[in-house]
């Protein structure tokens, strides 16, 4: 029986094969805002998961009344602010798609005053 081995060929072949294979897409996380209490967007510690970024969903859902602050700019792929008596403060620019129930508004919204929150 004849042994074959690996051509020069070959073993090029095998790892581009292996390279094409491998997942390189970024997928979108969905992180919630984790409890009914006012606080800063960048805070790590009010979101389910960490700080949205670009590549993610963030959701604002916690029945109550509250205000999520956003101080600068901020890129994630959506906002959707589903709970009726939150307030999503805008000082600076979001981009992406902001969405209340079945409304829709477009970014940077700036407002005049501070928010009522420390």
């Amino acid at each position: 029986m004849m042994k074959r081995s690996l051509t020069r060929w070959h073993a090029p072949a095998l790892m581009l094969a292996a390279l094409l294979s491998i997942d390189t897409s970024v997928e979108a996380s969905v992180i919630h805002w984790a409890s009914p209490v006012d606080g800063n967007w960048t805070d790590p510690t009010k979101w389910d998961a960490g700080v949205p970024t670009a590549t993610d969903d963030a959701v604002i859902d916690p029945a109550g009344a509250y205000t999520v602050a956003l101080f600068g700019s901020q890129s994630v792929a959506t906002i959707s602010l589903d709970a009726v008596d939150a307030l999503l403060w805008l000082q600076g620019g979001v981009s992406g798609h902001v969405a209340r129930g079945s409304r829709t508004w477009s970014s940077p919204a700036a407002p005049s005053s501070t928010p009522p929150m420390d």
